[in-house]
């Protein structure tokens, strides 16, 4: 008698995959002359990630700290705390120019708040809280006039971060807030960016805590200032200023996707017994 057994085993095997959509790109990346992150510093000298070639110094006690947007920012320890730019700082063109930082608990309205300020002797501060206000605007030095946009930053809460951004074109200073147009003032800077949260004679400090420098050559659009923002609020959420992948996604609407794929495998065994 022979007797002949099938067995037939099946394995499944099912693998997950998660994808993480691409924050969106920089606009005019190609511009940005200045992009100080500080997560990429030696002592008190920040290494600059934009095109021009400088590094920025932590001077007077502003030093480097957890905690930024992502990563490290810098905190401004005494009203003197400053970011000097280069030896001289970067040029604002007439052309058109465009500023921007991320800042956290604005100082005291007591005194003048200035978040960009030029190099040279008689140079302009293209972004300054007006004192005893808080009205956002410019300060053209040698006319010793403040520009007001008409916006007031008293909304922003002093323990969360905020980006602040001006559009320097067409004999205008156009100010955002976290993305957002919030007025304009009648006058545009074209002497340099040299110091960064403060005036270097101070003391004039903008806020206890700077992150994201950018300063590009161009004057963005409304829209790419939107980008902009959008931009780095997904990076942050996302953990770091790297993408993931090459595809583009808005901020607000970024999901993930999850994937699925099943490998079945098959195995067939013969048993073949006989009895005699």
């Amino acid at each position: 008698t022979t007797t002949t057994t099938t067995r037939t085993t099946t394995s499944t095997t099912r693998t997950t995959t998660t994808s993480t959509p691409a924050c969106p790109a920089i606009p005019s990346s190609s511009s940005q002359a200045v992009y100080l992150s500080f997560d990429l510093a030696t002592g008190t000298t920040v290494s600059n990630q934009g095109t021009a070639s400088l590094s920025a110094s932590l001077v007077n006690s502003a030093a480097l700290v957890p905690g930024g947007l992502y990563g490290q920012a810098v905190s401004f320890a005494t009203s003197t705390s400053n970011i000097l730019i280069g030896t001289a700082g970067v040029p604002l063109s007439n052309a058109g120019w465009t500023a921007s930082a991320w800042v956290k608990g604005l100082s005291p309205k007591t005194q003048y708040r200035t978040l960009f300020r030029g190099f040279e002797a008689n140079g302009h501060h293209p972004v300054i809280i007006n004192v005893n206000t808080d009205l956002l605007g410019s300060w053209q030095n040698g006319r010793q006039t403040f520009w007001s946009s008409g916006a007031s930053v008293a909304g922003l809460g002093s323990s969360s971060w905020h980006q602040i951004t001006a559009v320097g074109t067409a004999s205008t200073t156009r100010f955002f807030i976290n993305g957002t147009f919030v007025g304009a003032a009648s006058f545009q800077s074209n002497t340099s960016v040299y110091a960064v949260g403060n005036y270097q004679g101070g003391p004039q400090s903008f806020a206890s805590m700077i992150d994201e420098v950018r300063i590009f050559s161009v004057p963005l659009s409304d829209s790419d200032v939107s980008t902009l923002f959008a931009a780095i609020m997904c990076q942050n959420l996302a953990g770091g200023d790297t993408p993931t992948s090459t595809t583009t996604v808005a901020a607000s609407t970024s999901t993930s996707t999850p994937t699925s794929t099943s490998t079945t495998t098959t195995t067939t065994s013969t048993t073949t017994t006989t009895t005699t």
